[in-house]
């Protein structure tokens, strides 16, 4: 089906819009030109400072990922520190390193053989 006066075409424009300033020039108005080079110029500023804030945002996550690396980095030294730590509290050794016991047990303390008197 053919339809006339319509077209399929979303880039074709009517003519009249393409016509030079000579041929209408009394219908020319360099406002109409100049505001949406205005616009333009100010999505361009908008743009550069979005630019420079996610350059920044950029630099403050480098700077983070740096910091997270070197605490991940240090995570295995501070586990074998903490796993020392836990043998020494679980087994104290005198500073021969001779594991310390009591001297006395306590089934001894509480007992006296019987020909003891």
């Amino acid at each position: 089906m053919a339809y006339t006066g319509i077209s399929a075409n979303p880039f074709l424009v009517p003519q009249s819009i393409w016509q030079s300033p000579i041929q209408g020039a009394s219908a020319f108005n360099p406002y109409a030109v100049q505001q949406p080079l205005q616009q333009t110029q100010q999505l361009l500023q908008v743009v550069a400072q979005q630019l420079q804030q996610l350059q920044q945002l950029e630099y403050v996550q480098q700077h983070q990922l740096q910091q997270l690396q070197q605490v991940v980095q240090s995570i295995p030294a501070q586990l074998v520190q903490l796993h020392l730590a836990q043998q020494t509290q679980q087994q104290p050794f005198t500073p021969a390193g001779i594991p310390m016991s009591p001297l006395w047990s306590a089934s001894q303390v509480g007992s006296q053989p019987n020909y003891v008197m």
